[in-house]
């Protein structure tokens, strides 16, 4: 649990850093693995329920790999403005 706590801070962290840069039109890397990441790290992404992170993991275990940002949108509908930071976040 406090492995979680610590793992959830530090991403909240990134996101944070992440959403500056994009404002101030700052480059950076993707840092969250899709494949990979727990649905809890998923459920922070702006605009992305718990449910809707939730219904992702299970498609990964279930289904297959996400392979692309086409792929992942169809799963999850984005608004406009959480579309564009997330491709910017994600990583496949």
């Amino acid at each position: 649990v406090l492995y979680r706590k610590v793992q959830v801070n530090s991403f909240k962290k990134k996101i944070e850093i992440a959403l500056n840069n994009h404002k101030n039109n700052i480059p950076f890397k993707p840092f969250l693995n899709i494949n990979k990441a727990p649905w809890y790290l998923i459920g922070l992404l702006p605009g992305v329920s718990s449910a809707q992170a939730k219904n992702v993991v299970e498609q990964i275990k279930n289904v297959r790999k996400i392979k692309d940002f086409d792929e992942f949108s169809k799963i999850i509908s984005f608004d406009v403005v959480s579309l564009q930071i997330i491709k910017k976040i994600v990583k496949f």
